[in-house]
């Protein structure tokens, strides 16, 4: 079953080898290589409209978080009776992503505030276009004009690492947010009948990829979006969400677990009266073993376990939120985060979050900060777990390795074991609900 789930998870090929499948299959397989997708077809006229991500390079033994904006203007394919009066944004009552496999997550992002306050966009208010790919790859290029980089371009602005796409250089002072995403290499999501919600129509779109390369060959990454007009159009899709940002990661830098110990973080939203709570999703790294929702009851009401391919829970009929009491209307979300303790209670140093393995620290407008990055405090060689070796070195540095050592002057220790750290890397952790759900007056 964990063999043919990772092989879902990873579009599943027709060919090659699926990382991480090594250990369940009895036989000889070739050197895994980066997993190219079958692209997603476009819908038909009239039905819904596609988006598509600029194709970014992800070198070999790399993982990189990247944001890049494109301009779309999608005005002329979407039939006057789905777009918004008087805005910039059309409805839709579904959507589908699709990428390569080597993705961590995706989030398509637009200066959404800016939209709805009916300011005007141009692509002046993002600097620094070029084309990608294409035969004028590096030259200066036109957004308004869609063939201004020629066959394979992209008009597009400059590639930074930017963790989340918060504060991007060239975008100024956009602030984007995301309207639509995913973390897995196909997935879609159908609104509960007669539910609907926005996107927009023209403007800037910001690309914020999260890929890792496992593999020893380069790749690229390759994204597509569908939306699916909505014909039926009584009530607004609402959510709840953002863990990922404040809220998740500077938690889990005050509170995350310590080195070798488990520990459970929990938070919670009151729900509004009358909500119908329609999916439930959730968000962590690898040190995030099982996360779950539950009533004020204490019955759970989704439980995951797989940190990069988590439950996406759909509740047909919606479970429906109508008591007057707000302290009914609780929902609890919890993840427990394993930091180097084994199935025996043991300490794990393979699994402990370890400093060696933290390339970067969150980015913020392409310069990267010590944020997620940690300071060593125990030793990772046999005998030693206990050992406090922090010799007051931050970054992603070891410790006082000495310490570490067997018999004094072995040179055999290693101080390389931290805190959780909340943060942007796979080593590094966030605490992300996400729930959503549509009021019923």
């Amino acid at each position: 079953m964990e063999l043919v789930r990772l092989w879902i998870q990873a579009g599943a090929p027709e060919s090659g080898t699926v990382l991480e499948t090594d250990g369940l299959v009895d036989g000889c397989l070739p050197d895994p290589t980066p997993i190219r997708i079958e692209p997603l077809p476009a819908p038909a006229p009239g039905e819904g409209v596609q988006l598509l991500m600029p194709p970014w390079d992800l070198p070999a033994a790399s993982e990189h978080e990247i944001c890049v904006a494109t301009w779309f203007d999608l005005t002329d394919q979407v039939p006057d009776e789905f777009k918004v009066p008087d805005s910039d944004f059309f409805m839709y009552d579904a959507f589908e992503i699709r990428q390569d496999p080597s993705s961590h997550h995706l989030l398509v992002q637009a200066p959404i505030q800016a939209l709805v306050s009916g300011q005007a966009l141009d692509p002046s208010m993002v600097e620094g276009w070029a084309c990608l790919h294409g035969p004028r790859a590096g030259e200066t290029c036109d957004p308004l004009d869609a063939g201004s980089c020629g066959d394979g371009g992209w008009c597009t602005s400059p590639i930074e690492e930017a963790s989340g796409c918060t504060g991007y250089s060239p975008a100024r002072d956009l602030n984007p947010s995301a309207f639509t995403g995913t973390q897995q290499a196909q997935f879609a999501r159908e609104n509960f009948p007669s539910v609907f919600t926005f996107a927009p129509i023209k403007g800037l779109i910001f690309w914020n990829s999260h890929a890792f390369n496992l593999t020893a060959a380069d790749t690229q990454m390759n994204a597509w979006v569908n939306f699916r007009f909505a014909t039926d159009r009584r009530y607004r899709l609402q959510g709840y969400g953002g863990g990922n940002n404040g809220f998740g990661i500077f938690r889990l830098m005050e509170e995350g677990a310590a080195t070798y110990t488990e520990k459970v973080m929990c938070g919670q939203t009151t729900l509004p009266k009358g909500a119908r709570l329609t999916g439930l999703n959730s968000h962590t790294h690898k040190h995030g073993k099982h996360f779950w929702y539950e009533l004020p009851s204490g019955e759970h009401i989704y439980d995951s376990f797989v940190y990069n391919d988590p439950l996406q829970k759909y509740f047909d009929p919606p479970l429906a939120f109508d008591q007057d009491d707000p302290a009914e209307r609780v929902l609890k979300f919890c993840s427990l985060y394993n930091n180097g303790v084994d199935g025996d209670g043991n300490p794990d140093p393979k699994g402990v979050t370890r400093a060696s393995r933290i390339q970067y620290g969150i980015t913020l407008g392409g310069a990267r900060t010590p944020l997620g990055l940690c300071e060593p405090v125990r030793c990772v060689n046999p005998g030693a777990y206990d050992v406090d070796c922090d010799d007051g070195i931050a970054g992603n540095q070891a410790g006082d390795d000495a310490a570490c050592d067997s018999s004094p002057g072995a040179g055999d220790g290693v101080c390389d074991a931290c805190p959780i750290m909340g943060g942007v890397t796979t080593e590094n952790e966030m605490f992300g609900p996400a729930i959503s759900y549509f009021v019923v007056p």
